[in-house]
């Protein structure tokens, strides 16, 4: 995994990972997962290929400027993302619905028990950090490590 994460975070491969990342202005200040995200959920994904002078503050903008996403379900909050999302569409459930949902037991989960470091060292931590930033300012998500 470690390797995975250098190769992909590196500017030697980003050809290779992606053409259209590796040719984007993005992919000199951002990840890839911040590049498919920018074109998944952006309106003008064309402008991430054409600008070539990106830096973090243009991202930024493009970002606030092209988001077309109202509700976010992730997988690591999911039951709450779930709840509010349904709340701001005005579907109103019960408090007995709202705890089942709550309360389902977890399907489908990995049986693995790795900590963060063990698929982290400090390098591959802070090429994520650096690399990934917009998702980790986003999300208000931690670092690896």
């Amino acid at each position: 995994f470690r390797d995975w994460v250098r190769m992909v975070c590196s500017d030697r491969f980003r050809y290779d990972i992606d053409k259209q990342y590796g040719y984007s202005g993005c992919s000199r200040v951002a990840g890839l997962m911040t590049y498919r995200y920018l074109t998944l959920f952006c309106k003008n994904p064309d402008q991430i290929s054409a600008n070539r002078s990106f830096n973090r503050d243009s991202i930024r903008s493009f970002l606030e400027k092209n988001y077309f996403i109202t509700h976010m379900i992730r997988n690591e909050c999911l039951e709450d993302d779930f709840l509010k999302t349904l709340s701001s569409c005005h579907i109103n459930l019960s408090d007995t619905q709202k705890h089942e949902i709550l309360n389902a037991p977890k399907t489908n989960t990995s049986t693995r028990n790795y900590g963060l470091d063990y698929y982290y060292d400090k390098e591959t931590a802070n090429l994520v950090k650096e690399r990934e930033w917009l998702m980790i300012e986003k999300y208000g998500y931690q670092p690896p490590v």
